[in-house]
């Protein structure tokens, strides 16, 4: 009889530590192929195995894009550089919190409907302590938890419409809530708007449509959430041209492609669009980034310059900010559009880079800029309240920090500010009800009167 021979715990010991000599002394590109292939499980063994390893395994980058490839993260609409080893960890289980203008109760998908006199309605007035108790109820001006959803489905992104909500999950499921145009049927709990098989990659919307692009690179609209989606046309793409990025102005569609061109919807996504070429020559012209508001659409080129255009006639580029150079983010909506950088670890705090300037933000209604930036707290640095995600409603701003904390400013008449108040606020100033109650805020959206961020938990 022949015996079979297995290999000893030493031999298999000896065999691994060899395997991971190999790995650590591959040239720092090629290992760094190797570990984008890894399972999130793989790769927290493999950081237990050395220093280089460990170090490899906890890049950033790394993480960013296990984010986007595990849970269909949108990196695109963030600026953030670190954390995102900790974001992938607490991801399975986000918070969805809306606040603001709940319009026919609809709007902020909250299960609780009371109205603000609810408590004053049931006083103690010294009855049995075991008498079941009112539910407990959030006020619109403060952030409250869309429970209905965000329990049973892993929400990577929301997206705050003119009169309504949407929610995307990690499988591209997409959910709407309230109302998608101001004419349409409202929905007080979410309802689903793509099909079983559909899966999409990143939402976004205007005032009275969502657009949506699917991980095939199809873009889809819709107005309402009675239809399903409805295809949109993209004819004039070039052979292995693709959109990248969808956007909404205020009632028309953007897309961008894989080639640095610009798709623009004369209404929604409807129709046939119009290609905004580069404004220049070379890979550096090229447009790397769109967003719109109230008939006027604003790029970014990848060499960092920015330019705005009239949605009405023929695109006339103009260049925008006389300091318009190494910008890498846009966003914009109804009369405000804001360009910044994100903050960059790697740089000293004496660099001049385009990183340390302010966010600028442009009113379309009054024509002048300003600088927007957030004091650091106590306890954070000028680098942990930078600003990685600006956001617009009809006339509040709201600002997410690299330390996940966000600020708002502005109209406050429907409680959309989230400070327990109905007053306008001229400076940014802290939404407490999350910076202060262990809430890690990783993305916000807001329009109208209305709005809304997702959070993960850091205690």
């Amino acid at each position: 009889m022949v015996r079979t021979a297995f290999p000893s715990q030493l031999e298999l010991a000896i065999a691994k530590s060899s395997l991971f000599t190999m790995l650590a002394n591959l040239p720092a590109e090629l290992l760094a192929c190797l570990l984008y292939r890894c399972t999130h499980a793989d790769l927290a063994r493999l950081s237990r195995c050395c220093r280089t390893l460990h170090n490899a395994c906890s890049d950033d980058q790394l993480w960013k894009f296990l984010c986007a490839r595990d849970f269909l993260f949108p990196t695109r609409v963030t600026a953030r550089t670190v954390g995102w080893k900790v974001l992938y960890s607490r991801l399975t289980s986000p918070a969805l919190f809306t606040w603001g203008a709940n319009g026919d109760s609809s709007t902020l998908a909250r299960q609780t409907t009371a109205p603000h006199h609810f408590y004053d309605e049931h006083e103690d007035d010294g009855g049995d302590e075991d008498e079941e108790q009112p539910p407990a109820y959030t006020p619109g001006s403060l952030p409250g938890r869309v429970s209905s959803l965000d329990a049973a489905e892993c929400i990577v992104q929301v997206v705050v419409l003119g009169w309504g909500m949407l929610a995307r999950t990690r499988t591209g499921a997409v959910f709407s809530w309230g109302r998608i145009a101001e004419w349409s049927r409202g929905y007080r709990i979410p309802k689903r708007l793509t099909n079983e098989d559909q899966r999409a990659f990143q939402i976004s919307g205007g005032r009275d449509f969502c657009i949506l692009l699917d991980d095939d690179c199809k873009v889809y609209w819709a107005q309402t959430a009675d239809e399903s989606i409805k295809l949109a046309h993209t004819n004039g793409l070039s052979a292995g041209e693709t959109v990248v990025q969808v956007a909404g102005g205020w009632t028309h569609g953007l897309a961008l492609t894989s080639q640095g061109r610009i798709l623009q919807w004369p209404k929604a996504a409807q129709g046939d669009p119009k290609f905004i070429e580069a404004p220049g020559d070379g890979s550096e012209a090229l447009w790397a980034g769109v967003a719109g508001g109230e008939g006027f659409t604003v790029a970014i080129t990848r060499g960092g310059n920015a330019y705005k255009w009239s949605t009405s006639g023929e695109p006339l580029l103009t260049k925008v900010d006389e300091i318009s150079a190494g910008y890498t983010h846009v966003s914009g909506a109804f009369r405000n559009y804001a360009l910044f950088s994100p903050p960059n670890s790697t740089l000293s705090s004496s660099s001049s880079s385009s990183a340390d300037r302010p966010v600028r933000v442009h009113s379309t209604a009054d024509g002048t800029f300003r600088n927007v930036s957030i004091p650091p707290a106590a306890g954070f640095t000028r680098e942990d309240d930078r600003i990685i995600q600006i956001v617009f409603g009809d006339w509040h701003t709201a600002a997410l920090t690299q330390s996940g904390r966000v600020f708002t400013w502005g109209g406050g008449g429907g409680g959309q500010l989230g400070h327990d108040s109905y007053a306008n606020e001229d400076e940014p100033r802290g939404v407490e009800a999350l910076n202060s109650a262990g809430w890690f805020v990783f993305q916000i959206s807001a329009a109208g009167w209305q709005t809304a961020c997702l959070a993960v938990r850091t205690d």
